[in-house]
């Protein structure tokens, strides 16, 4: 989790006055550690949020980073 609140982190922080927003939904059962490849999960999460602050609308543009149990 602490990955992903860094690259989450990151990138609001390029975002700020733009009109865009950057925010989680990181549900309370995600409180553990889980075991990924870390530099990959990384590479995946920074192309996902900076393709999302790409194509969002700059004036007022909402990135929601969401994690659900499935």
């Amino acid at each position: 989790v602490m990955l992903l609140n860094a690259q989450i982190d990151f990138h609001a922080s390029s975002v700020i006055g733009t009109g865009i927003t950057i925010s989680r939904n990181l549900p309370s059962f995600i409180s553990g550690d889980f075991y990924t490849d870390v530099e990959k999960f990384e590479e995946i999460i920074d192309n996902l949020i900076s393709n999302a602050v790409k194509f969002v609308n700059p004036d007022n543009g909402m990135i929601e980073i969401a994690l659900s149990e499935f």
